[in-house]
């Protein structure tokens, strides 16, 4: 457990890091994002957006693709740093996107503290749809089976048809739910604020054991 090497931004680093061929991707929140040599920890770019950037990065298709907290996500040549797209939102994004294949096109989904949940087409950065909840994302969705389930502010765990973004159930998550969820065949896993990890039966929309 030896230090390689350190690299320091201007401010907290809260996001956490992507890593792609020999490089390691990571925000901060010095509205910046950062493309490193993971050898050596040596910048090679950094990308400047409008506010903190806790989001953490995903990259796919030779993009990398980010929210940050000035609300819009950005989609940016993974080996330069140039930007392709910004796609706006009505609020700040702090979770992590996430990605599905429809045929051959890849679309990012990413959650907002616009209470929305959106889908973009990786590409273009044009909306497939967007899905209302109650309150704000936090965390990042979770993809199964053509489905995607996310929870949020307003303590309900969202299943969400992929290809439309059509509502499927929602389950009662128990509590405000701040972090991502996981998903294996129709269990879901998360973390609610009142200090419980539930699991939960999502073709039933039933609990099936809690961890205080």
């Amino acid at each position: 457990l030896a230090l390689l090497w350190t690299f320091k931004t201007e401010g907290p680093v809260k996001s956490s890091p992507a890593v792609w061929e020999q490089r390691v991707y990571i925000g901060s929140d010095d509205g910046q994002v950062y493309a490193l040599d993971r050898r050596s920890g040596r910048k090679l770019w950094a990308f400047k957006t409008g506010g903190p950037v806790e989001s953490s990065p995903l990259v796919i298709d030779r993009k990398g693709f980010v929210g940050s907290s000035d609300n819009a996500l950005y989609a940016l040549d993974a080996a330069s740093g140039k930007q392709i797209w910004k796609y706006p939102t009505g609020e700040k994004i702090l979770g992590s996107p996430n990605w599905v294949k429809a045929g051959q096109e890849t679309r990012i989904l990413v959650g907002s503290y616009d209470n929305s949940l959106h889908c973009v087409d990786a590409a273009t950065g044009k909306s497939n749809w967007v899905f209302e909840s109650g309150n704000y994302i936090n965390g990042s969705p979770a993809v199964f089976s053509g489905k995607t389930v996310f929870g949020g502010g307003d303590a309900i765990l969202h299943v969400i048809n992929l290809a439309d973004g059509r509502k499927i159930k929602e389950v009662d998550g128990g509590a405000y739910i701040a972090g991502s969820v996981a998903a294996d065949g129709n269990r879901s896993y998360y973390g609610h604020m009142e200090n419980m990890f539930p699991c939960g039966d999502l073709e039933r929309g039933t609990n099936l054991w809690s961890y205080r």
